[in-house]
């Protein structure tokens, strides 16, 4: 399953949207904990993310980025953002209605609709021209009307007036999420502040994912859900920018490593992206050609000698 958060902040940019998740997938007898939950879209200042049945989930943000990407005025932002999310409305609704049951399978089929329970959604994020605002929204079905449908992300005011932040991920992991960013917020007095988030959505998600897993009903307050696990993947989403993919610099196996959207990466990567590093005085972010000096002396300026004679290899035999 997952946890995960999507947000606005403010800065000297003005309005910018933040999402982060983890990267553990599970629930099919294996664990995998470089998983990508975030997708940055095929078009501008665009993002979505998801939580729930990966059988379903990942096919249908492939759908969705496919029908902008396909689709020019969705692509090149002629279609504004909000006139987008009623496109891919209808593009979901297309797709979810055309699941059917196998019928090779017997036996007791679980008949529940997909996205229809509140640890199941697809997250949406952008930026809107026309309107000069961010906004966010959670695809649901509606049994009522017997369709899927975006619902707009309201701010949260038992966090703080007009804080807009969207907590997604099974129920137990949201539950416990919930509960550490009030409880953070609270410790830095602006629990129900006017200011928006800054990155303390972030910091809570990076704390749960460093606590020792828990399988009882009852989780204490220092262990996280057995569902959520992996590395912190990150994207930003400025006005009029291209979402962007952060690194961050995570612990793996008691090795310090750059991960990208779940996955640790190569030291001759040349990762042109910004950088997150977790520190006890906070969290910092570089620029993409701004990284510590530390971080850059531990990585290769130049590809790895195998892949450089790889590489050789392939331009000989295509100048054949």
């Amino acid at each position: 399953m997952t946890v995960g958060a999507a947000w606005t902040r403010r800065s000297g940019n003005g309005e910018e949207l933040w999402i982060a998740s983890d990267s553990r997938l599970s629930g099919d007898e294996n664990i995998w904990d470089v998983c990508p939950k975030l997708m940055p879209l095929p078009r501008r200042d665009a993002v979505a993310g998801f939580s729930g049945s990966t059988t379903q989930a990942y096919p249908l943000l492939l759908q969705l980025s496919n029908a902008i990407g396909s689709y020019r005025s969705a692509a090149d932002g002629t279609m504004d953002f909000f006139q987008l999310v009623k496109h891919l409305e209808r593009v979901a609704n297309s797709l979810m209605s055309s699941i059917k049951p196998d019928p090779q399978i017997t036996g007791a089929i679980d008949s529940r609709t997909e996205f229809s329970t509140t640890g199941d959604t697809v997250v949406l994020g952008g930026y809107s021209r026309i309107e000069g605002r961010i906004g966010l929204y959670s695809l649901r079905y509606v049994a009522s009307e017997l369709r899927w449908h975006f619902s707009t992300i309201r701010p949260k005011t038992a966090l703080g007036r007009s804080r807009l932040i969207a907590i997604f991920g099974d129920r137990k992991s949201k539950s416990r999420y919930r509960y550490l960013l009030q409880k953070l917020l609270e410790e830095r007095g602006t629990l129900k502040s006017s200011i928006s988030f800054d990155f303390e959505p972030f910091e809570v998600l990076a704390s749960m994912l460093l606590m020792p897993t828990s399988i009882a009903s009852r989780l204490p307050l220092d262990r996280r859900p057995t569902t959520i696990g992996g590395a912190p993947q990150l994207v930003r989403v400025l006005p009029g920018a291209q979402a962007t993919a952060v690194a961050v610099m995570w612990d793996h196996a008691g090795n310090s490593t750059v991960h990208l959207q779940g996955r640790p990466t190569f030291e001759y990567e040349n990762l042109d992206v910004p950088l997150l590093t977790i520190e006890e005085s906070g969290l910092t972010i570089y620029g993409p050609s701004h990284w510590p000096e530390d971080v850059i002396r531990n990585r290769r300026d130049v590809q790895s000698p195998d892949q450089a004679d790889e590489l050789e290899t392939l331009i000989k035999v295509k100048n054949r």
